[in-house]
C-alpha cells in the first residue's frame, strides 16, 4: 500500500526533529558532566570530599568542645550552698553518733547509675580506720574519693583529682590527713619497708624535712603529729604549684581547697584551712610556663624517676611532651602535599568537553 505524500512528510518532519533534538541533548549531557568534573577537581584541589565545605573554611570552624562538667547537667541535684560546712556538720553528727547514713539507699542507687554528681573532692589516706564517707557523714555519689598511703600526690593521684574537680566540677577539694598515719610514721622511723613502698614514703620526706627544721629537737617518733600537718599542706601545695586544673579554678573562683587532720581517736576533724602561701603559688608562673621557660618540667614530681611501674610510662610520656613544648626536638611537620592546579585542570577538562561537543553535533546534527 502507498504511503500518502502527507504521511511520509510527517514522518520526514519527525526524524528531523529528532535529529535537531539530539544536538541540545548532547550538548546539556556534556555540560552536566563536564560541571561534575570540574567541582570534583576543584573538591580535591582544596582537599576535600565533593559536597565538603572547603579546607580553610573547615579550620576556621571552632573545634568541638570538652565534655561538660557533671554539675553543670541541669537534671543534676544541686550542690550544697556551703560544701564544706556540709562536711564539718556531717562529721558532727558522726561524733554525736547521729550519723543518718543519708542517700544510701536503691532510690540512691536508681539515682546514681547513669552518672554522677559529688559536691566534693578528698584526698585521704588509704588506711581503712578513715572512710570519708562514714566519717564526713555522706551518701552515694557525694564524694568523689582519692586514696593513697600517706595521702600524698604523683602523676594518677593529681589525675584523679583533676577528674574530680574539672570534669565532675566539684567546687571543694579537701586534704584529709589522720593521727597515728603508718605511712608517716614509717617515714620517720626509718622502718624497713619492701617493693614500692619506698618510693612512696619519699613523697613524706619533704614533709618531715620541714618539720625537723621547724623543731631541731625533735627525732623519729616525735616528729610524726607534725609532719602529719605538713604532709597535709605539703601535698596541698603539690597540688597548687603543679596542677593547672586546679591552679585555674582556684584562681577563678570556682575551687576551693582546703586542709584538715581527722583524729582516728575521737572521730573529730581539725580544719587547717587553706594553705598559708596559696596567694605566693597562684602568683608563680604556670607549670607550662615554667616548662617553656626551663626547656624541662619544673615540677620535681613528673620529672623524678620513680619504682611505681604503673606510673613510669605516664611519666616518661609527659617529659617529652614538656621538651616539645618546650622548643626542643620536635617531630618534623609533615610536609604539605601540593594543591593540584584547579585553573589549568579545568581547561584541559573544558576543551575536551568542547570538542566533543562539536564532534557530536555534527554526527547528529
Amino acid at each position: 500500500m502507498a504511503t500518502s505524500p502527507s504521511i511520509a512528510s510527517a514522518r520526514r518532519s519527525r526524524r528531523a526533529l529528532r535529529r535537531a533534538s539530539r544536538g541540545p541533548r548532547a550538548w546539556l549531557l556534556l555540560l552536566c558532566i563536564t560541571a561534575l568534573i570540574s567541582a570534583t577537581a576543584y573538591a580535591r584541589a582544596e582537599g576535600a570530599e565533593p559536597g565538603a565545605p572547603p579546607a580553610s573554611k573547615a579550620a576556621a570552624a571552632p573545634p568541638a568542645s570538652a565534655a561538660a562538667p557533671a554539675s553543670a547537667d541541669p537534671a543534676a541535684p544541686p550542690m550544697p550552698a556551703d560544701p564544706l560546712g556540709e562536711l564539718i556538720n556531717g562529721n558532727a553528727d558522726y561524733l554525736k553518733d547521729e550519723a543518718k547514713h543519708p542517700r544510701q539507699d536503691a532510690s540512691r542507687r536508681k539515682d546514681t547509675a547513669e552518672g554522677q554528681h559529688p559536691f566534693v573532692t578528698i584526698v585521704s589516706c588509704s588506711d581503712s580506720r578513715v572512710p570519708p564517707e562514714i566519717l564526713f557523714n555522706q551518701g552515694l555519689g557525694d564524694v568523689f574519693s582519692v586514696r593513697v598511703a600517706g595521702n600524698v600526690v604523683d602523676t594518677d593521684e593529681m589525675g584523679s583529682v583533676e577528674y574530680g574537680v574539672g570534669h565532675l566540677g566539684t567546687p571543694l577539694l579537701v586534704v584529709l590527713g589522720h593521727t597515728r598515719c603508718g605511712a608517716v610514721t614509717d617515714a620517720a622511723m626509718h622502718a624497713a619497708t619492701h617493693g614500692h613502698v619506698p618510693a612512696l614514703l619519699e613523697k613524706i620526706r619533704p614533709a618531715l624535712e620541714a618539720t625537723k627544721a621547724r623543731f631541731p629537737d625533735l627525732v623519729e617518733k616525735d616528729l610524726v603529729p607534725g609532719a602529719i600537718k605538713a604532709n597535709v599542706l605539703h601535698t596541698m601545695a603539690d597540688l597548687l604549684k603543679s596542677s593547672p586544673e586546679v591552679r585555674e579554678r582556684v584562681k577563678g573562683g570556682k575551687l576551693t581547697v582546703v586542709g584538715g587532720v581527722y583524729d582516728i581517736s575521737t572521730g573529730a576533724v581539725e580544719w587547717l584551712g587553706k594553705h598559708p602561701e596559696e596567694a605566693v603559688f597562684l602568683a608563680a608562673p604556670d607549670p607550662d610556663e615554667r616548662a617553656a621557660s626551663t626547656g624541662r618540667m619544673g615540677d620535681k614530681h613528673v620529672k623524678k624517676p620513680t619504682t611505681l611501674g604503673h606510673a613510669a610510662p605516664v611519666k616518661e610520656h609527659a617529659e617529652a611532651a614538656a621538651e616539645v613544648h618546650a622548643g626542643g626536638d620536635a617531630a618534623p611537620e609533615t610536609p604539605e602535599k601540593p594543591r593540584p592546579s584547579f585553573p589549568i585542570g579545568f581547561a584541559i577538562v573544558a576543551f575536551l568537553a568542547t570538542l566533543g561537543g562539536i564532534v557530536s553535533a555534527r554526527m547528529f546534527g
